[in-house]
């Protein structure tokens, strides 16, 4: 699992997977938030080869807690594109290959 920073409690979080169009099969990506008052959310989405998708949760502000992306590939081998927004601001955007999972901290 991948530590990529620290975000602002109280915003809204995007995940985006792009799945290239040599994968074995679709992908599973989720993105969750757990904060330390209790709050929780989450949103997943099934992507086929050569297309995207996207989820996205709105944190609570005012509380510390985490956020999770997981990218459940088909294949070690498959690739495809993990894009992260904060507030509809590009956050990170890596080529991965394979089940990948990012967190982060909210503060």
């Amino acid at each position: 699992m991948a530590y990529k920073g620290g975000i602002k409690a109280g915003s809204t979080v995007e995940a985006e997977l792009q799945l290239n169009n040599r994968a074995k099969g679709t992908a599973l990506l989720v993105l969750s938030f757990a904060d330390n008052g209790g709050g929780s959310g989450t949103d997943q989405c099934i992507v086929a080869p050569a297309a995207s998708g996207a989820c996205s949760a709105k944190t609570n502000a005012g509380v510390t807690g985490m956020v999770r992306v997981w990218a459940d590939l088909n294949a070690e081998s498959d690739g495809a594109r993990l894009i992260t927004r904060v507030n509809g601001a590009e956050r990170d955007s890596e080529q991965i290959t394979g089940d990948t999972t990012w967190s982060y901290s909210l503060a």
